[in-house]
């Protein structure tokens, strides 16, 4: 019975699709059910929860009132089924065609419908006569007693009346998008966010995207945790990770080697724009996660990531750090780390992570130089980014920043950008005086920042005075 009021729902709002003008933009692409191989949370979903047959599903059709729009008489249409509202506008073309429908395929007599008229159809009297009938000819004929049956599958000879289709292709699709809302559903009374949806149909998902849809409404989640590779959940009030990882668990508790819970494909999970202050132990329930994005959350400590042996990119930024506290006990071999939009003071807890190549502290307060040695010994490093904090404001502090990474510092891409040979050359002279001063020989020899295709480097000399400033502002 749903589904037969939605059918006749979507041919009404095909035909508003058809009359041009008389059609937000936004409703027509809000009304595309699948787009592009993405599913978006549809007017079918939301029938399809209320059950056929259920005590209550009451349906009704009525036309309130009429209104003029452009020299043309549009009728305002309101359908209810159960608790959920629905308007529409239509001209009378569009009942016209619906009547040929019914008389084609459900057999309705074709002189039902009230007649066409030429001269003085717009008359008030006449509109409002045709208003009554059109309303009687809806509420006796259009939602006659055998569109309240659903039509079974075997019988159905027509994509419009059979679904089966559908649910084929649900159980073929790879990459499945649920986008939620907590406004009305364009001119009816239904709040998205306020339904439960099932994903038990699909069958094939590798990637999923959730956004901004609850999802404790989500039921049979785990349907897709043996395919998923790829998982987006954005701006969905997540308190936890087992909000997600755990779904249709009874408890929501770890359980060590439990087969049936672990997320075996998973390697790229996405929950920034979440709610979450703390990583609980249902991580270990993804053990393959290679890249992990969580940023713009409530995090300030980190836990339970040393259970994820092949997490190789993490980004924390946007979230509440204050301090770091030996990380490399925390992370095991990130290769990427982004903690921008903090509030660290301090580089400290990085030291040991010998694994790091590329590292983000951004828009922090880092306030002093010195806070760069804590990180200038990794031997893997090649990319930082500093600037933001107000360190970056110090005079000449790039080539103060190099000079901390030794004979590395042409291999470290500072802000985005390659040291210039000036810089490199500066950077040897402060390190000859401060070797000078610690009674050390000085190297002043650097690889080329750049290929050269020559056999001789030309050694263009620094300005001493300047690198002896330089070196006494540093100490």
């Amino acid at each position: 019975m749903i589904m037969r009021m939605f059918c006749f729902l979507c041919f009404m709002k095909s035909k508003k699709k058809q009359s041009g003008n008389l059609t937000d933009k936004k409703e027509q692409k809000q009304s595309n059910e699948i787009r592009n191989g993405k599913v978006l949370w549809s007017k079918t979903e939301q029938m399809a929860s209320l059950t056929p047959g259920t005590p209550g599903n009451h349906i009704e059709a009525t036309i309130p009132n009429t209104e003029q729009f452009d020299g043309v008489t549009l009728y305002n249409i309101n359908i209810t089924v159960g608790p959920v509202r629905w308007s529409v506008r239509q001209r009378y073309n569009a009942f016209s065609e619906l009547h040929e429908k019914l008389v084609s395929n459900h057999g309705v007599a074709r002189d039902l419908l009230p007649p066409k008229k030429i001269i003085g159809n717009k008359d008030p009297a006449f509109v409002e006569k045709r208003r009554g009938d059109l309303q009687l000819y809806l509420q006796l004929h259009a939602i006659s007693h055998r569109l309240k049956n659903p039509l079974p599958t075997n019988v159905a000879s027509e994509q419009e009346t059979d679904f089966s289709h559908v649910a084929d292709f649900a159980s073929q699709v790879k990459y499945l998008v649920v986008e939620g809302s907590n406004e009305f559903h364009r001119t009816s009374n239904i709040v998205q966010n306020k339904l439960s949806y099932s994903l038990n149909t699909f069958q094939s998902v590798e990637k999923l995207a959730i956004r901004k849809a609850r999802v404790s409404n989500i039921g049979h989640l785990g349907a897709v945790r043996r395919t998923t590779k790829s998982l987006v959940v954005n701006e969905s009030e997540m308190k936890t990770m087992s909000d997600v990882l755990m779904c249709g668990a009874v408890y929501k508790e770890t359980v060590e080697g439990s087969e049936p819970h672990i997320w075996a494909l998973l390697t790229d999970v996405d929950v920034s724009f979440n709610d979450i202050s703390k990583i609980d132990d249902s991580i270990t329930l993804a053990p393959n996660i290679e890249k992990l994005n969580l940023s713009n959350n409530k995090l300030s400590s980190i836990d339970s990531l040393t259970s994820l042996p092949h997490l190789v990119s993490l980004n924390l930024s946007s979230n509440l750090f204050s301090e770091l506290d030996e990380m490399h006990t925390k992370l095991g071999n990130v290769v990427e780390l982004n903690l921008s939009q903090n509030n660290l003071k301090s580089l400290k807890g990085l030291g040991k992570l010998y694994s790091l190549t590329s590292l983000n502290v951004s828009t922090n307060n880092i306030l002093e130089i010195v806070e760069v040695s804590h990180i200038s010994r990794l031997p893997c490093l090649e990319t930082l980014i500093i600037t933001g904090n107000p360190v970056a404001t110090v005079v000449d502090y790039r080539t103060k920043v190099l000079e901390l990474f030794a004979q590395r510092a042409s291999e470290i891409c500072l802000d985005n950008e390659r040291p210039t040979r000036r810089e490199l050359d500066t950077v040897a002279v402060l390190q000859a005086i401060r070797a000078s001063r610690e009674g050390r020989l000085p190297t002043l020899s650097f690889s080329n920042p750049v290929p050269i295709s020559t056999t001789t480097l030309a050694f263009v000399t620094p300005d001493i005075a300047t690198a002896v400033s330089e070196s006494s502002n540093n100490d």
